[in-house]
C-alpha cells in the first residue's frame, strides 16, 4: 500500500470517530451534578444531597452521618451512621457521656461487709457474690485491759461463715449463709433493696434488709432482723456507715456439748436465758 492510500485511510477513520468523541464530551460536560442526583450544598465543603428511590438524602463527610430530607427543605431527626462499601460501620454511634454523679469521687465497697458491718452495697443485676466471714463470739473487742495486745479481740478464736450473695436485679438481692455447729449450724436466708446510691446523683447510699435465721439448718430458735444501712463517701478513699439493726427473738448464743453431732439447745421464747436476751414473742 502506498504512502498516499494510507494518508487517505486515515482520514476516513478520523472523520469517521470524530463525531462519535464530540458526542460523548458533550455529554459529559452536560451532566451536572443536579442530573445525576447529587446536589451540592451551599457554603459547605463537606454536605451534599444525594436522591435515590424518590427520597432525598444529606449526606454529612465530616460527621459520616446520611440524614432524609423531608418536603419543604426540612430534615428528619432520624439519621444513620454511614457504612463503608463492605458494609461495615465506619464509625459507631457515639456513646453517651457519663453523668455528672458517675463522674463525682464517689467510694466503691469491695465487699458486702467490713468486718461485721454491712456495706450496702448495691448488686450486678444477675451477679453472684461469694461471702466468707468470722464471727468473735466468744470475747468482746472492747472490755476488758489489753485489748490493743489483742488487735482489739481480731486475736480471738473466730468462728466462719460462709454464704452466696445473688442480685436479682441492680437493686433487689436476696442470700443465705450457714454458720458452723458450734454455734448451733444456724443458716440465715436475707433480702435487700438498694433505693439510695450515690452513683445515681444521690446525696447517700441507703439500702433496707430483712432476715431471718434459724439454728439446727434452719429447724428451731428463730430469729428475724430488719436493718436500715446508710453510707456516705468522702471522697473516693473511705465512706461511713451507719447500720441501725432491730432484732425479734434474739437470743444467746450457745456452745452445743458436741459441736459435730449434738443440736443445739433449744430456746423458747419462755426459757429464762431467752428473756433476758429480748426474746419477744
Amino acid at each position: 500500500m502506498s504512502s498516499l492510500h494510507k494518508l487517505r485511510l486515515i482520514i476516513l477513520v478520523t472523520l469517521l470517530c470524530l463525531p462519535t468523541l464530540v458526542w460523548s464530551q458533550s455529554s459529559a460536560q452536560g451532566m451536572t451534578a443536579g442530573s445525576s442526583g447529587v446536589t451540592f450544598v451551599d457554603g459547605s465543603t463537606s454536605k451534599v444531597i444525594v436522591e435515590r428511590d424518590g427520597k432525598k438524602y444529606l449526606v454529612d463527610v465530616a460527621t459520616r452521618t446520611v440524614t432524609e430530607v423531608k418536603d419543604g427543605g426540612s430534615s428528619s431527626s432520624q439519621s444513620m451512621s454511614a457504612t463503608t462499601s463492605s458494609g461495615n460501620p465506619q464509625s459507631q454511634a457515639a456513646k453517651p457521656s457519663p453523668t455528672s454523679a458517675e463522674q463525682a469521687d464517689v467510694y466503691k465497697a469491695g465487699d458486702d461487709f467490713v468486718f461485721s458491718v454491712p456495706t450496702g452495697r448495691r448488686p450486678v443485676k444477675h451477679g453472684m457474690y461469694i461471702n466468707f466471714t468470722h464471727r468473735f463470739p466468744y470475747e468482746a473487742a472492747f472490755s476488758g485491759t489489753a485489748r490493743g495486745a489483742t488487735l482489739l479481740g481480731l486475736d480471738d478464736f473466730s468462728i466462719p461463715a460462709f454464704g452466696v450473695r445473688y442480685g436479682v436485679t441492680e437493686k433487689l438481692s436476696v442470700f443465705a449463709y450457714r454458720a458452723p455447729s458450734i454455734i448451733g449450724r444456724p443458716i440465715e436466708f436475707m433480702a435487700a433493696y438498694n433505693f439510695f446510691d450515690e452513683k445515681d446523683g444521690q446525696p447517700f447510699n441507703a439500702s433496707v434488709r430483712f432476715s431471718i435465721d434459724g439454728q439446727d439448718n434452719f429447724a428451731r430458735n428463730y430469729a428475724e432482723n430488719f436493718e436500715l444501712l446508710v453510707s456516705r463517701s468522702l471522697g473516693r478513699w473511705a465512706q461511713v456507715y451507719i447500720a441501725p439493726t432491730f432484732n425479734i427473738h434474739n437470743r444467746p448464743v450457745l456452745s452445743a456439748n458436741s459441736a459435730l453431732t449434738n443440736p443445739p439447745p433449744y430456746q423458747p421464747c419462755s426459757a429464762p436465758l431467752a428473756a433476758r436476751h429480748q426474746c419477744v414473742s
